[in-house]
């Protein structure tokens, strides 16, 4: 059973995650007369900022020594708990349906694992605290657009540099940590909805973001031993402004 405090965490998130899609779909209603689009579209380039919420995942992988350590019954991983990203874009336009985003961000992301052991029975939790500056460099593909919209899709890789990495951090039997490396790059898939104002482009947008490399760091402690990988997976909800 989670904690009050994790429980509270959880609930707050989900309301956020109610209010991205109230004003996803509410900002598409208001304000439809106005036409803009080739107030930014036909630009070279242009900056904009992003801000939002994301959902921190791990995909994990036992190893060998874990089936056949008994003093572990089980490894999992403690989801549900927030995230939060903000930063600046620069777009280049490529063509009429193609632009290149290029985007910096920082993110803040608390995550932990859930070790239960035979003995003692009460579970051990490893906290996972990261601050990432993030680089991903995306093309962007528009559709055509409708009255003062339009639809969008994003793909491409990021660069991710862990500034809370606990890589180098002290750790025993009674200090439960699972350390992950500061270098990862991952592959981001994304579509979002332009819409557009008199003086900005207002943009909600969903991404998934997957690390490609194992970014666990073993050490001799049970923690990191029951695992033979760790790949950090975000969704990461965006209110663009450009």
């Amino acid at each position: 059973m989670h904690s009050p405090v994790i429980w509270c965490k959880q609930h707050l998130f989900r309301k956020q995650i109610v209010l991205f899609f109230l004003i996803f779909i509410g900002y598409g209603k208001t304000n439809a007369q106005y036409i803009n689009a080739n107030l930014y579209d036909l630009k070279k380039y242009h900056f904009g900022y992003v801000f939002g919420p994301d959902i921190c995942n791990l995909k994990i992988k036992n190893s060998p020594d874990f089936l056949q350590n008994d003093s572990i019954k089980s490894v999992n991983y403690i989801g549900g708990l927030q995230g939060f990203h903000l930063g600046a874009i620069a777009d280049l336009r490529l063509g009429k349906s193609f632009n290149l985003r290029l985007m910096f961000t920082i993110s803040f992301a608390y995550r932990s694992m859930n070790y239960v052991f035979v003995n003692p029975k009460t579970p051990t939790i490893a906290k996972m605290e990261s601050t990432y500056l993030n680089l991903p460099l995306l093309v962007k593909y528009k559709s055509d657009l409708h009255v003062n919209w339009r639809y969008y899709l994003l793909a491409g890789p990021q660069y991710s540099y862990d500034l809370s990495s606990q890589k180098n951090t002290r750790r025993s039997v009674s200090e439960p940590i699972v350390a992950l490396k500061p270098n990862g790059l991952n592959y981001v898939l994304g579509f979002g909805w332009d819409i557009y104002y008199p003086y900005f482009k207002f943009s909600p947008e969903i991404r998934l973001v997957q690390a490609v490399n194992n970014m666990l760091v073993k050490d001799k402690y049970i923690y990191s031993q029951a695992l033979s990988a760790v790949y950090p997976r975000f969704i990461v909800l965006s209110i663009t402004f450009e």
